[in-house]
């Protein structure tokens, strides 16, 4: 049990643990009070549309989206994942399945 003290201990001391939570901080403090083209309106706005349409974006995601795409902020939105694929559509296990099986024999 002491020697968990004395580690947690040494960690605390550790001037660079606490240079690293203040500098979190202060980035995180400026991210909160600057503001940008993405602020919290926008963060808002999806959130609203994410609540409505769902949050699984797909084709029908898309096609919704565009028809309620009237604000500026849900242009932007839109834009953003019209780019938007299904990266898993031809991911194949089948080879790694018969890796996994050999080095399981071996």
């Amino acid at each position: 049990m002491k020697l968990i003290f004395y580690e947690w201990r040494k960690l605390f001391y550790l001037p660079a643990l606490w240079i690293f939570i203040g500098l979190c901080l202060l980035l995180n403090g400026v991210l909160i009070i600057s503001k940008s083209d993405y602020n919290r309106n926008f963060f808002n706005d999806v959130s609203v549309v994410a609540n409505n349409l769902g949050e699984h974006v797909g084709d029908k995601f898309k096609i919704q989206l565009k028809e309620i795409a009237v604000t500026e902020d849900r242009k932007d939105l839109l834009e953003s994942v019209s780019y938007m694929y299904d990266i898993f559509d031809n991911y194949n296990t089948k080879e790694l399945k018969v890796q996994v099986y050999f080095h399981q024999k071996l």
